[in-house]
């Protein structure tokens, strides 16, 4: 069976196509409530305990979003028979499940009042560290799923683009993050920069999740062939 086939029969499976394109609308809503209890902490309100609750939820939220772009791309890749090549990809979006854990883990400790300055400024420094580490499975996965919706090439084209911008939207908010959290564990403005850091990727993964995945599956469902 050629490659173009195995992914037409992936794609046709009777799955909502806003559902493929998007993936799934957990982790946007997840990262959104990070994003909102980051903001929470940065008006002053009570900052101690929602730094380390964004932390916690941000984590959970990177665990979902890991997760799903596994699934996907083992789906493609087993349908090729290049099962081997699944589970490498798989391994390199385990960082990513690696630092959700990890953030979860840290939010819990400083939310019990354990060094919650230094393991908050950590955690952020390891989701920084994390998105750069995804971009490239995340960017490959949704490109492949993209150009099966549509025979046309400049709608393959424009969703080329498309993730192309989110790609580097990615790159900046990973590098951005991973130099606040550096800042903020050598115990500068520790706590207003991990805020800052949660804010800047649960952002990104709601407005990924919403704005880029919507816009898509609107333009490839009136243009499907």
């Amino acid at each position: 069976m050629e490659p173009s086939q195995v992914l037409d029969k992936v794609l046709e499976e009777r799955r909502p196509l806003k559902t493929i394109a998007r993936g799934t609308a957990v982790e946007g809503v997840v990262g959104l409530a990070a994003a909102v209890l980051s903001i929470v902490g940065l008006a002053g309100m009570y900052p101690e305990t929602f730094l380390p609750v964004s932390i916690v939820v941000l984590g959970a939220a990177m665990i979902i979003e890991a997760r799903m772009v596994i699934r996907r791309f083992y789906s493609v890749m087993q349908e090729l028979g290049e099962v081997q090549g699944s589970r490498t990809t798989s391994g390199g979006m385990s960082i990513e499940i690696l630092a959700g854990i990890a953030g979860v883990t840290m939010g819990l400790l400083a939310l019990m009042g354990v060094n919650p300055a230094m393991l908050c400024s950590s955690a952020v420094l390891v989701f920084g560290a994390a998105v750069l580490f995804s971009i490239g499975t995340i960017t490959m996965v949704n490109s492949i799923i993209a150009s099966g919706f549509s025979k046309n090439p400049l709608l393959r084209g424009m969703a080329a683009s498309v993730y192309a911008a989110s790609s580097d939207v990615r790159v900046l908010v990973g590098m951005g993050t991973l130099t606040l959290g550096i800042i903020a564990v050598v115990g500068i403005h520790a706590q207003t920069l991990a805020q800052v850091g949660v804010l800047a990727v649960g952002g990104s993964l709601f407005l990924e999740t919403f704005a880029l995945g919507e816009k898509l599956a609107d333009m490839f469902q009136d243009n499907r062939p």
